[in-house]
């Protein structure tokens, strides 16, 4: 995970390896090329103000480094303000999002952070200092109405239970308009919370994949400091993942059996 490095800004200082700064900066570079691009396409104007445009765009290792150290103080307080707090933002298996991109065209996480994000774009929780690395903002004012997408929420049923509305309305939109469009969730297997059951009764539900404790893994939220030896750890719950699709999206991408076994292998992660 080579060398671990500390950001600091007067006494407040914090840590992750050199391969996570060298991601933030691949992820860094990647979002202020596409600010430029989308920059490029706006209303024409003077030579003079694009050239003032890009020089304010180009990616520098200055403005890098105030970036990185606000996200990564953000994601701190986030996890509690401790590091061995770091369970709150596990994420799955890089298996996983190889198999969705490839069975179900996933191309971004709807719940991500700069660390644990396998996508270029993402959205998260805290989109004034994610978004120069990629953040398209919060779920909750993103409004797609094709493409496939993952989403690996906080466990917290009240927001699970918010995600879940908002899926539907984006869905039903999807069939309306007679889009393809593409929702897997995972969540711990919760058939008491009204949130999973939400999901479970969707007119959407496409498939619903059960996951045996300990037959699983996820990578630990605090990878990026080493809170663990392995970042790969065995889930300690069942976990459930549901598939919402539009119509057409259902059609196109039937959730297979041979589909569900590469999922299951993909989560075990080599365990």
């Amino acid at each position: 995970a080579g060398v671990m490095l500390q950001l600091s800004c007067g006494a407040i200082a914090v840590t992750l390896s050199e391969n996570h700064l060298r991601k933030l900066w691949a992820l860094f570079k990647a979002a202020a090329e596409r600010n430029r691009k989308r920059n490029r396409k706006r209303k024409r104007c003077s030579s003079s103000c694009n050239e003032l445009m890009q020089n304010v765009l180009e990616p520098c290792k200055f403005a890098f480094g105030e970036a990185a150290f606000s996200m990564l103080a953000r994601l701190l307080t986030l996890q509690g303000g401790h590091e061995k707090a770091g369970g709150m933002q596990a994420a799955c298996p890089a298996s996983v999002f190889d198999v969705l991109r490839a069975d179900f065209g996933v191309t971004m996480e709807l719940f991500a952070s700069p660390i644990n994000t396998r996508f270029p774009c993402f959205c998260s929780a805290a989109p004034d200092v994610d978004g120069a690395f990629g953040s398209l903002g919060s779920f909750f004012t993103f409004k797609p109405l094709s493409g496939a997408f993952v989403a690996n929420p906080p466990f917290e049923p009240t927001m699970v239970s918010a995600m879940a509305c908002h899926m539907e309305r984006l869905l039903e939109a999807a069939l309306e308009a007679q889009r393809i469009l593409t929702f897997v969730v995972v969540l711990p297997h919760w058939p008491e919370q009204l949130c999973w059951q939400l999901l479970r009764d969707s007119p959407h539900a496409s498939f619903v994949l059960n996951l045996p404790r300990s037959k699983h893994a996820y990578i630990d939220g605090g990878q990026h400091y080493r809170r663990r030896k392995v970042a790969l750890r065995l889930s300690n719950h069942d976990s459930t993942i549901f598939f919402l699709q539009s119509q057409r999206a259902a059609m196109l991408a039937p959730v297979t059996l041979a589909k569900q076994r590469r999922l299951l292998e993909a989560f075990r992660a080599g365990w």
